[in-house]
This record gives C-alpha cells, structure tokens and sequence, in this order.
C-alpha cells in the first residue's frame, strides 16, 4: 500500500475564514485563497471555475485545483480540463 501524504499546507498569513464565494473576488490573495479552500459543494462549482480563469496567484490557482478535485463531479473535472 503506498503512503499517502496529507495535504498541510499552512493558510496564508491573514487569511480568514470566508462567509460565501464573494472572498474569491478580494484584492487579497489569502482571503480568496481561504474562499477557494472553503468551497466544497457542487453547488460552488461555477464560481470556482470563474475565478480560475482570471486568478494569477499561484497558490489560490492551486487551492482552486484542490478545491474542484475534491468535488470530484463531472462539472468540475470539465473546469479543471
């Protein structure tokens, strides 16, 4: 069985947690990165996909990825692709 290692990253300094998908529009990028860590319903699919298109932030583009692979839907493997 091969080892797993969970993903720790550490939030990014000021980062809080968000109240809905607004966090993903912020001029800051640890609020929209806690946005995209915290948006994990199908439901968030779209907003997640949008905000990909436009993010240039490395670590919420990866928080964006983590985000919609742990949705694990179609609609969000075809926003990831």
């Amino acid at each position: 069985m091969p080892l797993v290692r969970k993903d720790k990253s550490p939030a990014p300094e000021g980062a809080t947690p968000p109240k809905s998908d607004a966090g993903l529009m912020s001029a800051v990028a640890a609020e929209r990165w806690s946005a995209a860590r915290a948006l994990t319903s199908p439901a968030d699919v779209m907003n997640l996909a949008k905000a990909l298109q436009t993010e240039t932030d490395t670590s919420v583009r990866e928080a964006i990825f983590t985000s919609l692979s742990r949705i694990a839907t179609l609609e969000s493997a075809k926003a990831v692709a």
